[in-house]
């Protein structure tokens, strides 16, 4: 065997191992991208939910006291582990899914003191009490209507979970090539 035939098998052994390796590193990122786009269609659906509530607050909140109702979390609890797969340097979807999440929670714990409030003043006797809290429950009813209507500086429940759907949307688009 003369050293040219040697160095070629060496050479060819060496390219077939690295395009082995490559293959294996793009089949995996391809993999990595379609889990990543389903994670993402999936908390796009849930947000998209969330917003259709959101609309039925806007007209009336009563009927959100209905446990049907309320807003969904349960897939961003399943994927929150898996998120670190949207490749976002600034954070910046990662951010907004995670504002319009923290929003439905604050919300159902100021749903929860509403009601809780409602259910208190139906036990008050005193007639005096009872228009105070009648006030106090009526003030907090707009307070939390005000968290969900869009606002003038945008700072509200809608938007955020609009920008976080459109963000969603600008990657799936991005990943989906």
């Amino acid at each position: 065997m003369d050293i040219f035939d040697f160095l070629f098998q060496i050479c060819a052994v060496g390219l077939g191992a690295f395009f082995g390796f490559w293959a294996d590193s793009y089949r995996e990122g391809l993999g990595e991208k379609k889990e990543t786009v389903r994670i993402l269609r999936l908390l796009r659906e849930e947000l998209q939910k969330n917003l259709t509530i959101m609309e039925v607050i806007r007209k009336n909140l009563y009927e959100f006291l209905y446990p049907s109702s309320h807003f969904s979390s349960t897939m961003f609890q399943a994927v929150s582990g898996r998120l670190h797969l949207v490749n976002d340097p600034n954070n910046t979807l990662l951010t907004k899914i995670t504002r319009a999440y923290y929003n439905f929670d604050t919300f159902e714990k100021a749903l929860q003191l509403f009601k809780d409030q409602m259910l208190t003043s139906l036990l008050v006797t005193n007639e005096k009490t009872r228009d105070d809290m009648a006030e106090h429950i009526k003030g907090l009813q707009q307070v939390m209507l005000s968290h969900v209507l869009q606002s003038e500086d945008g700072d509200d429940m809608i938007t955020f979970t609009n920008d976080a759907i459109s963000g969603i949307d600008g990657e799936i688009r991005r990943l989906d090539c």
